[in-house]
């Protein structure tokens, strides 16, 4: 049952911080927020 717990919040984890969609970055993931160009931003 731990094991589960901790699969599954590992999913998570990698879901918010990196396929979660934002507003606030124009609809996009945070993941390619941080390695898109600050230029292509604006």
């Amino acid at each position: 049952m731990h094991g589960t717990f901790k699969a599954e919040l590992i999913d998570y984890i990698d879901y918010y911080n990196n396929r979660r969609i934002k507003a606030k970055l124009k609809g996009l993931p945070p993941a390619f927020h941080r390695h898109k160009p600050s230029r292509l931003l604006n």
